[in-house]
């Protein structure tokens, strides 16, 4: 493919035109291990957040509130619901250890929000990652995100049509070089998630048949340039990623194999308003985004593999931050998807998504934080009477209002 052999030769090239240089860890308060020259510092957060639903659930926070939720079915998930939980605190570790090479950096991060709801919660890897020079390899955020752009709210999981609404981290090797204080370049090669998702049956939202096995042959590509002056910052970024799947012989069948590459750019950035205000973006546009921005809708197979189709979407979001003090701040956050039609996309589908918050936040302390955010998230199918509304009728929409709270103390 077009895609696969581009990568490599832009991926040599920058490795031996500019030299890299790996971001410092924040050692702040850190202490040396006795007998080493190497820092260690221990982090985290301890949140309580808190959702109040006037109406009813959508997707959004579904592992926190009580699991999966159908938002074709507003009938099937109560109205006016409260739900507490701890589980989205976690802690890490983060060392740096001089070298002949340059500092030798790790980060080991968990968080407690993975598994179905309860008071304990268990374990969840966050991030996992060596960095030495310009290479980091690991678990961590991907190089799709843009950490600088992204909305600040309240909401555990972030709004619809930021990049990476899913989890965003995923294991690779990346190498970024700094050209210069202005100017960053970085490569990455990313787990392809099709192999660490697990197809049971007939989906819906994808068609994928029983019999289908994933495969998952390439890994996905991403490359970033950042502009850093003091206008604000501008981001550009692009991904490739590899659809495969496999349906081994049966009786006189043989074996299908059918693969596609989908792909995506994004802009974002930040833009400083005034001495105190900020604005950030970001937009992007593509085929297959798949996890790298609203998963369920990616790809879809023909039941006998005779054909794929990928999903084409658009993501956009916009933030804007008010500080009244240089304690008290707010939060003005619209975001969105589209989907486009396609042979890929049938009647409960979802055409569009969107997400409005506003909220305000409080530094108690420079370790304590209060937010308060009302959201609002509606979904819209392209098949006019493809969700069940809660009195049993037919309708294309569906909706959802909260009030969220979080305390949080970080250390």
């Amino acid at each position: 493919m077009f895609h696969s052999r581009l990568a490599p030769t832009f991926l040599a090239a920058g490795l031996l035109a500019v030299p890299g240089r790996a971001d410092a860890p924040d050692l702040t308060n850190s202490f040396t291990i006795p007998g080493t020259e190497t820092r260690l510092k221990f982090y985290g957060k301890v949140q309580v957040f808190g959702q109040y639903y006037f109406d009813q659930y959508l997707y959004d926070n579904g592992t926190l509130i009580g699991g999966e939720i159908d938002a074709h079915d507003a009938s099937a998930t109560p109205d006016r619901q409260f739900s507490l939980t701890a589980r989205t605190s976690g802690f890490g570790l983060v060392t740096g250890t001089p070298t002949r090479f340059g500092t030798l950096t790790t980060n080991l991060e968990l968080a407690f929000s993975a598994g179905k709801p309860s008071a304990r919660g268990n374990p969840k890897m966050n991030q996992a990652w060596i960095g030495l020079g310009g290479w980091l390899a690991g678990y961590t955020w991907s190089n799709w995100i843009n950490l600088d752009a992204q909305p600040d709210t309240v909401d555990a999981s972030g709004p619809v049509g930021q990049t990476c609404n899913d989890t965003g981290r995923y294991t690779q090797v990346r190498y970024t070089w700094d050209v210069n204080p202005s100017h960053r370049l970085s490569l990455s090669a990313e787990a392809n998630q099709r192999a660490f998702k697990a197809w049971s049956g007939d989906n819906p939202n994808q068609g994928e048949a029983d019999t289908i096995q994933q495969d998952a042959r390439y890994p996905s590509l991403v490359g970033a340039y950042v502009h850093q002056a003091g206008w604000g910052q501008l981001s550009l970024r692009a991904l490739t990623q590899q659809y495969g799947a496999y349906r081994p012989p049966a009786g006189t069948t043989p074996a299908a194999r059918q693969d596609i590459w989908g792909s995506a750019v994004q802009v974002s950035g930040t833009f400083p308003v005034g001495r105190r205000d900020k604005l950030v973006y970001s937009a992007y546009t593509g085929e297959g985004v798949g996890v790298y921005g609203f998963n369920p809708q990616a790809v879809k197979y023909a039941q006998d593999m005779s054909r794929v189709w990928l999903y084409p979407s658009t993501g956009w979001q916009v933030g804007y931050t008010h500080r009244w003090t240089g304690r008290l701040r707010s939060n003005l956050i619209a975001t969105g998807l589209r989907w486009r039609h396609s042979a890929a996309v049938g009647d409960t589908d979802f055409k569009q998504a969107e997400n409005y918050f506003v909220n305000t936040i409080v530094q108690v302390t420079p370790s304590l934080e209060v937010g308060l955010e009302y959201g609002y998230e509606g979904v819209k199918t392209f098949g006019a009477q493809a969700i069940t509304q809660r009195d049993g009728s037919k309708g294309g929409t569906n909706k959802s209002n909260k009030l969220q709270l979080a305390l949080t103390a970080k250390f």
